[in-house]
């Protein structure tokens, strides 16, 4: 689901850079650091090799269980991990300053009911919700 979104979101970021919209200004967010989709798709391809190894892996694990005896669900264990790892390493690695706003908009999120909430923020849940 996450690579879909972040496919979805290279695509719309596209739409509104190719018809001159200023989502920057709209998102409130900072003008000197900008992210082009072909980063975006770079990272959702990043993600979803590392989902297909660990489907791959599973998959020979679950086939040759008669030779192999790890737990089952290694594989999706170390998907959840290697994604958590991602999310939080303090590395310049996989867009850090996205990832350090990204956070930031979450925890004001999760603290709308007695915080300010502006326009990005609102447009996230929304986002977030409408996934059910």
């Amino acid at each position: 689901m996450l690579v879909v979104a972040l496919f979805l979101i290279a695509t719309d970021l596209m739409i509104l850079r190719k018809f001159r919209i200023n989502y920057i200004f709209i998102f409130d967010l900072d003008p000197h650091y900008r992210v082009t989709h072909v980063q975006i798709y770079r990272l959702a391809m990043m993600l979803l090799t590392i989902i297909m190894l660990c489907f791959m892996g599973q998959i020979l694990v679950s086939k040759l269980d008669y030779i192999f005896d790890p737990p089952t669900a290694i594989f999706a264990l170390a998907l959840i991990s290697i994604f958590v790892i991602l999310c939080f390493m303090p590395i310049h690695l996989f867009y850090l300053k996205s990832r350090k706003q990204l956070i930031k908009v979450l925890l004001h999120i999760f603290a709308s009911p007695f915080g300010k909430v502006n326009f990005k923020h609102f447009f996230l849940a929304d986002i977030l919700t409408s996934m059910i």
